[in-house]
Parts: C-alpha cells; sequence; structure tokens
C-alpha cells in the first residue's frame, strides 16, 4: 500500500466530505509532509468540480517523466498475499415482504462487523447487489454501508472478499451472518458458488530483477 503512494505521481484523497475542517486540515498536513513532491487532490466524488478537476489533472499529467524504481522486498509481499484467504460466492435473499433489499443491507454490515469483532486484517471486502450496487470496505474503522431501501422480494449478492485468516474461519463466519438472517429476518437465502481458499506463496514464472 505505501509503496504503491510512493510510486504515484498523483494521490487523490476521496470522501472528504465525511470529513471535519479539523480532520480534513490534519490529512493535508500529513499528506503534504509526506508527498510534497507530488500532486495531491483532496476530493468529493459527488461534486462535479472536484472530478473535472481529476480528470484535467490525468489529461495533462505527464507519466513518463514521472516514473521511478522502487526498491520493493518481494519476500515482504509474498508472505503477505499467502497470509491472505479469499472468499467468493453469491447469495441470493427471498423476502415474503418484500424487504430484501434491506436484508441485504444487514447482511453486508454484519460481515463487516463479523469480521472486526474478530479482529481479522482487511484486505477488502466487496459487494455488488444486483449487478448495480456496489459496496467496499478496505480496512476496520469505516461506517456501516448506506443503502438505498425500496421493496424488493429477491436480490443477489455478489461477495469477494480478502481477510488475514484462515479459509475455513471466513467460511464459518459467513455461515453464520447468513444463519442469523435468517433467523431474524424470516427470510430465505441461498448460497450459490461458494468459494474459499489460500493462494499461498506467489511464486510467478518470470520476474524482472
Amino acid at each position: 500500500y505505501f509503496k504503491q503512494l510512493e510510486e504515484a505521481g498523483i494521490i487523490i484523497i476521496n470522501k472528504i466530505d465525511l470529513l471535519s475542517e479539523i480532520q480534513l486540515s490534519q490529512i493535508k498536513g500529513i499528506m503534504q509532509e509526506k508527498y510534497a513532491g507530488k500532486i495531491l487532490l483532496y476530493q468529493n466524488s459527488f461534486d462535479k468540480d472536484h472530478i473535472g478537476l481529476w480528470l484535467n489533472t490525468l489529461n495533462d499529467y505527464d507519466s513518463a517523466g514521472s516514473l521511478q524504481s522502487l526498491a520493493i522486498d518481494y519476500e515482504i509481499y509474498a508472505a503477505g498475499e499467502a497470509r491472505l484467504a479469499w472468499f467468493d460466492g453469491e447469495l441470493e435473499i427471498y423476502s415474503a415482504n418484500n424487504t430484501a433489499i434491506h436484508e441485504a443491507g444487514d447482511l453486508i454490515n454484519n460481515f463487516y462487523k463479523k469480521v472486526n469483532d474478530h479482529h481479522y486484517p482487511i484486505g477488502h471486502l466487496k459487494f455488488l447487489i444486483n449487478s448495480c450496487t456496489k459496496i467496499s470496505f478496505t480496512g476496520s474503522g469505516q461506517p456501516p454501508a448506506a443503502i438505498q431501501i425500496h421493496q424488493a422480494g429477491v436480490v443477489k449478492v455478489l461477495i469477494n472478499m480478502r481477510v488475514q485468516t484462515e479459509p475455513a474461519r471466513l467460511r464459518q463466519l459467513v455461515a453464520d451472518v447468513v444463519n442469523d438472517l435468517e433467523i431474524l429476518s424470516g427470510s430465505k437465502i441461498v448460497t450459490n458458488n461458494l468459494s474459499a481458499f489460500q493462494p499461498g506463496y506467489p511464486r510467478p514464472t518470470h520476474r524482472f530483477s
């Protein structure tokens, strides 16, 4: 993560609309201290002017003149990758009360809460509701996801998670959250194509040195 920031010529600090003026001022101070030689953009992605500035900055940016070779310890990177469990799956929520969207929101936030309760470091938690609403968590301390609620009898949720734990524990966490929500809501949740695994230490066929 820090190597990506070190390599970047442009760094975008997003979601500043969720910060107080004091918090934003503190972040600006930290970023200016650590990354003074880079272009720093502070952005609310719901603001058209902010998006326009971002796009114009990219259009005017000469990336070729700013590339640098980073000293990356592959052993550290590979060891970190090897400790992450991956989980992919598809859930379908069936609600007789047409509250499936509400249940999907509870399901997603309960996943996030359970991972934090177990103190599992998060690579990412990504969810896609009905192929249109994306929810993601990239670390602990984020607020619960806010989802626009409307009536729906059936909802499909795609899940992609990378968490530092064992695959069996991650699979059990998913099963517990699904079971708890079924009991609490009365909805039926069908699980499809669940896969939990740990790729292990990556050993590429070719590497540049």
